[in-house]
């Protein structure tokens, strides 16, 4: 399948200053000394008790390595720099939000070995951090021209990478990762680069790390495909079932794709190969109960769940 350029609705801001790398390495879940034009990181920022807040992208201009760039969801971005600033007390940190940069994404087949916008006009261009060959990530100023110089490639939507992402089972902000609530390692954050293990402290690390080193992950994020019985959509919240026992709930839905948050302990050995049924969720929340009510809940449809190739843990043992 061909790639197509997808522009994002993504806030970029970058932070200077004496303090600002130290500031956010007692922060952020990546390494800050790290980070360089050459090298992006993914990352997240996390209560201090290592559920997610935010995610997001890191980079720097060649033009000046004392400027770090962050790339958040649009909606993210206000409530993430308020966060940031109530730590930063007397640290010499300078704030600039960057109106005029706009981010695009491509979906689809591309080339690992070569960026296709590497001879546009851009602010930083880079090959998504996550995975190898996932996408390229590119940010013009609005006056660079780049976008005209883009026309010959077939554009997209944020619906559409959105859509690519499912398919892959990556989750992002507000698409399968949810603020307060989300725990790191059940969304493949660990297999997607968003925590470096060999730095120092930063926020929400003790649990983080101790739940890496028990080895005891009893959840995960999968995606499957919908096959809807028609009539009204299915919703985030809806429960999975396998046979009469809730597995799982859908995250994120995006037409005939979701992400579902699965217990491993539940599933089959062969998950891959079943058909799960996927309910409403009622008023009275029935994952609790782990069975149906004398009043059972209304089909929405099913659904056939896939492990992606990047996540490695065995889900059947």
């Amino acid at each position: 399948m061909p790639f197509s350029i997808c522009p994002l609705k993504r806030l970029v801001f970058s932070v200077t200053g004496d303090d600002a790398r130290l500031f956010l390495q007692g922060l952020f879940t990546q390494d800050l000394q790290k980070v360089s034009p050459s090298a992006p990181l993914y990352s997240l920022l996390l209560t201090p008790q290592g559920k997610f807040l935010y995610d997001f992208f890191l980079f720097q201009d060649s033009h000046n390595l004392e400027e770090i760039f962050i790339d958040c969801a649009q909606e993210d971005g206000d409530a993430l720099m308020a966060f940031l600033k109530r730590y930063q007390l007397r640290s010499n940190v300078i704030w600039k939000i960057h109106e005029g940069i706009k981010v695009y994404a491509t979906a689809g087949a591309i080339l690992v070995d070569g960026s296709p916008f590497a001879k546009l006009p851009a602010v930083a261009h880079f090959s998504d951090p996550r995975l190898s060959g996932l996408s390229w990530r590119f940010y013009t100023d609005a006056d660079s021209g780049a976008k005209e110089e883009m026309v010959g490639h077939p554009r997209g939507s944020q619906k559409e990478y959105r859509k690519y992402l499912l398919e892959q089972g990556i989750p992002e902000s507000g698409w399968g990762l949810s603020q307060d609530k989300s725990i790191p390692l059940e969304c493949g954050m660990m297999e997607l680069g968003a925590i470096d293990w060999e730095k120092g402290c930063y926020l929400g690390q003790e649990l983080t790390a101790r739940t890496k080193y028990r080895g005891v992950v009893r959840k995960r994020l999968l995606p499957g495909s919908l096959t809807c019985n028609g009539g009204e959509s299915p919703q985030e919240g809806d429960l999975l079932y396998w046979k009469d026992k809730v597995v799982g709930r859908a995250l994120s839905i995006c037409e005939n794709l979701a992400l579902f948050l699965v217990r491993l302990e539940d599933l089959p050995s062969a998950f891959c190969k079943e058909t799960f049924d996927l309910y409403a969720k009622p008023q009275e929340d029935l994952e609790s109960q782990g069975s149906f009510s004398s009043k059972a809940p209304k089909s929405m449809g099913k659904v056939s769940l896939h492990q992606p190739a990047w996540l490695k843990i065995d889900l059947l043992s």
